[in-house]
């Protein structure tokens, strides 16, 4: 089993329930339910400087990659799933770069959904 979180773009800031209900659709494949934003692949660019990338990690990286599988990504959103090992960090490094790139992210988790500030 592995922690994960998922991250899109939402227009205005949702509650737990429209988060639970996205995911749930995002999960079952689905990416119908949110718009395609550019800002998604933006976020794993930035992601992968400090999680390396698990299908082409370098020599010295094999001992800090974090995934449990490959990112699931399209324009769409992001589905993120590392070990529980490195949740805490991981998870606080993906609530920022989605603050930064204005993105929404939800840990399931936790029942948590990190709306970006609206300016």
């Amino acid at each position: 089993m592995s922690f994960d979180l998922y991250v899109w773009h939402e227009p205005m800031p949702i509650t737990v329930d429209r988060a639970l209900l996205v995911c749930q659709s995002l999960a079952a494949g689905d990416d119908t339910v949110v718009q395609p934003d550019p800002r998604n692949l933006a976020l794993l660019d930035d992601l992968l400087v400090g999680f390396p990338d698990p299908d082409d990690p370098d020599d010295d990286e094999i001992d800090d990659l974090v995934w449990s599988v490959s990112p699931d990504v399209n324009e769409h959103r992001l589905i993120l799933c590392v070990g529980w090992s490195r949740a805490d960090d991981f998870s606080r490094a993906v609530f920022a770069l989605a603050q930064k790139h204005g993105l929404t992210c939800f840990d399931p988790q936790r029942n948590e959904v990190h709306n970006p500030s609206m300016s």
